[in-house]
């Protein structure tokens, strides 16, 4: 039964359904004042309530450590989707959006709790949560910042249901989706070039993080 209730919060954090969406607007004090969540309301703001999850998990996670305060985790500095009652502001289109497929935003959801772990500097934190897609008909891009400059990595999903992950970043590097110290290193380098190309400072070079044992390697 937790596990399933677990599972069910990654779904709601990953790819937050609509009654999820009409749930959490309805309980926000602006949401609470429209009289009928339509459905082009829920569409506008579903990646607001995506990045609104996103800051919270990262706030807890901070705080759990002791050293974050409660106003560490700020929304992500984009052109902010709200409601009103009045009018509504569409998400930002291309023309040939779409939406993202689960596998898609699983690989997303991933990433970026990755980099979340893997970075220890408290700028570079910050800067994961800016960190979006842009998805069309036949592609899927993470990025930081900017879709064309600030690419991470392309998911791409061949015919034999192979995932793999194409970094411009490192001169195309290409690599299978599937835990591994390669794919920290390609995730964390590409991140770290973005954040630098964007003229962004961080007091020191982050570097990958070793998970240790129970054991202990001292000797006798």
């Amino acid at each position: 039964m937790f596990e399933s209730i677990v599972d069910v919060v990654k779904q709601f954090k990953a790819a937050p359904s609509d009654d999820f969406i009409r749930f959490i607007l309805s309980c926000s004090p602006i949401g609470g004042k429209i009289t009928k969540l339509t459905q082009k309301i829920v569409d506008a703001n579903r990646d607001v309530v995506r990045d609104a999850m996103e800051a919270f998990v990262a706030q807890e996670a901070l705080a759990r450590f002791g050293y974050a305060p409660k106003d560490v985790v700020r929304a992500p500095e984009r052109q902010e989707t709200t409601v009103a009652a009045s009018t509504v502001v569409s998400p930002e289109s291309e023309g040939e959006s779409a939406t993202p497929s689960e596998n898609e935003l699983s690989v997303l959801s991933y990433a970026k709790n990755r980099l979340f772990f893997l970075v220890r500097n408290d700028t570079l934190f910050q800067e994961v949560l800016k960190i979006a897609y842009r998805k069309s008909k036949t592609s899927f891009r993470v990025y930081y910042g900017r879709p064309n400059n600030g690419s991470l990595f392309d998911y791409r999903e061949h015919k034999d249901g192979k995932i793999t992950m194409q970094f411009p970043a490192l001169s195309g590097m290409e690599i299978p989706f599937e835990p591994s110290p390669m794919m920290d290193d390609c995730l964390l380098k590409s991140f770290t070039q973005r954040v630098s190309d964007a003229g962004i400072s961080f007091e020191s070079a982050p570097v990958l993080r070793t998970i240790t044992g129970g054991q202990s390697s001292g000797t006798a």
